[in-house]
């Protein structure tokens, strides 16, 4: 190959563009060139937006590649349609883009180049950066619309279409719901998320981040939509340094918020962002940023203002005014309540603890009897602890593949829950573009997020030994999603776990227990009279229906458009 250094630099020239066209095959939707219709207009006669994602490394250059804004979550790499490479930097520019090769080997041009300089990629691995002036020779073609097609509008003030609130939900409208005549009544009573008073939330961290000029969570969670301008209440620059209210206050606030048209968005926003964390969204949901986690939790609650039609200009005119022990009034709002959402993940994961423990013993058949309950998850954990991938993906295909796994899963994401409409709809529901991969295997980030936190659940009970530390699930958790990146780019290597990954989406509560997490047992039923346990009898097969292509298998609830417009920029969420 000839040098670079001995080449001449490229110019910016007339873009070719590269598109994503999904054909409503799995098999055949690719990035493939676009031919426009009018080369300075070349997006004319495309309905729809389409999302600037970076540079595809093929034909020895560098060219735009856009993406329709309504299938963006086929960018992940468990699709297997492109493969983030690394970077482009430009100059004096603070903006890296993302190098993706769209068909095997196509980037390998370009990875011959060395480089000096790395980064961190969507994904939380480290890969190459490579500066523009240093492709000699290699023709650059620069994105006309960096900012996506059409352009986003200017940040002002806009007033965002209203849904039907939930409870004016048809809720057996086909039209809002699916037909399918599975949907089955649901008895038992799921209550709000309560702590465990044993749980630590040693393992779920918030960063402080005073700089960070790499890709953000936020900007992950944003789906590539317009900011919009937000109440100043709303901007949150710092976290508080200490609880304001004192006890009688607290008890006061308790009594005051269910009465309240906080309460109603307080709780969906809550749902909202631990359903975001749950599916794995973030780069690692045991290690946000603090900037992120205010700009997710922020938007979480706009989101849920919106659904519940309201808007916060009508409610920051209602404060709850409690009282101190001296008679002092004091005006409860956005500022104080914020605050509560820092615990929500800690609180989730304590609750899956419990379900973690009623569901890996030998009633779901995770063992024969106790001592081999035991002896199975030492050795899981050893293999969790081994550092050899191999090792790892046995471990991971080994609980997958376990009732005590589908129990975790029904419970975290494909319950249905009181507070959502008609108690029917469910937090998977709320995120229908993150639950499977395009080839129809439950998600990575799932698989990861829960198999951290059953290996959280196996170590915490263990005493400290030096000679053989368990790992923070903030450490165990990017050692799990290697693993997994490795698995769903090679499935044909795995048949074991993706005869499982495949059914998973389709899991309603006739295939699982339905474990308690309170007493850890399974839910009661009534058989011929007369109430009992579910046990293993109780539990049918997973049945595969078909689907449509971005629809959580047996949707309870179908999201508004307008809901994914609500956003706002992360900016006002950095320090002062």
């Amino acid at each position: 190959m000839q040098s670079p250094a001995l080449l001449r630099p490229a110019q910016a020239t007339a873009s070719p563009i590269y598109v994503y066209m999904n054909s409503g095959c799995r098999t055949s939707s690719r990035v493939s060139r676009f031919v426009p219709l009018r080369v300075e207009e070349p997006f004319h006669g495309l309905i729809g937006r389409y999302i600037f994602i970076g540079y595809a490394a093929h034909d020895y250059q560098l060219s735009p590649v856009y993406w329709p804004e309504q299938y963006y979550n086929f960018t992940d790499p468990s699709h297997e349609i492109i493969q983030h490479v690394g970077f482009l930097s430009r100059g004096n520019s603070a903006r890296h883009d993302s190098i993706y090769q769209i068909e095997h080997d196509g980037a390998v041009f370009l990875q011959e180049i060395s480089t000096p300089f790395c980064g961190v990629s969507p994904h939380g691995l480290l890969c190459p950066i490579w500066l523009l002036d240093e492709l000699r020779g290699i023709p650059f073609h620069l994105a006309m619309f960096a900012d996506g097609f059409p352009p986003p509008a200017p940040l002002t003030p806009i007033d965002l279409p209203l849904p039907l609130s939930w409870k004016d939900l048809d809720l057996f409208s086909p039209s809002t719901f699916s037909n399918s005549p599975f949907h089955q009544p649901i008895e038992f009573d799921y209550e709000t998320m309560t702590p465990d008073p044993t749980a630590t939330s040693s393992d779920v961290v918030h960063t402080p981040s005073e700089d960070d000029n790499g890709q953000s969570d936020a900007m992950i969670f944003a789906d590539h939509q317009p900011a919009v301008h937000i109440h100043e209440e709303l901007h949150w620059r710092q976290a508080s340094k200490e609880d304001l209210l004192d006890a009688c206050q607290k008890k006061a606030l308790k009594i005051l918020l269910p009465n309240s048209p906080w309460e109603s968005p307080i709780k969906l926003g809550k749902l909202i962002y631990g359903g975001y964390l749950l599916v794995g969204l973030p780069t690692n949901p045991f290690a946000i940023h603090e900037v992120d986690s205010r700009w997710m939790i922020t938007t979480s609650f706009l989101r849920a203002l919106h659904l519940d039609l309201q808007t916060y200009e009508q409610l920051r005119t209602e404060l709850l005014i409690v009282l101190n022990d001296a008679g002092s009034q004091t005006a409860v709002g956005w500022a104080y309540l914020r605050e509560k959402f820092l615990d929500v993940f800690t609180d989730i994961t304590s609750e899956l603890r419990k379900v973690i423990k009623g569901a890996m013993t030998p009633y779901t058949g995770f063992a024969s009897n106790a001592d081999h309950q035991a002896s199975k998850i030492l050795h899981l954990i050893d293999l969790f602890n081994s550092h050899h991938q191999e090792m790892i993906q046995e471990a991971i295909t080994s609980l997958i593949t376990t009732q005590g796994f589908m129990e975790v899963l029904w419970r975290s994401l494909f319950r249905p829950i009181a507070t959502l409409p008609g108690g029917r709809a469910r937090l998977a529901d709320l995120y229908p573009e993150a639950i499977q991969t395009l080839t129809g295997f439950l998600s990575k980030g799932i698989v990861g997020v829960l198999i951290t936190l059953i290996y959280q659940a196996f170590t915490l009970p263990l005493p400290l030994n030096p000679n053989n530390p368990m790992l923070k699930s903030f450490d165990i958790y990017p050692i799990i999603m290697n693993a997994l990146d490795d698995m769903y780019t090679h499935p044909e290597r795995f048949p074991a776990f993706f005869v499982v990954a495949e059914k998973l989406p389709y899991l309603r509560e006739q295939n699982v227990l339905a474990i308690d997490p309170k007493t850890r047992e399974p839910k009661t039923v009534t058989v011929h009279g007369m109430k009992r346990p579910k046990n293993m009898s109780d539990v049918r097969n997973i049945v595969i229906v078909t689907a449509p292509e971005l629809e959580v298998p047996y949707a309870q609830f179908t999201l508004p458009l307008s809901f994914k417009a609500v956003t706002v920029h992360r900016s006002y969420f950095t320090g002062l």
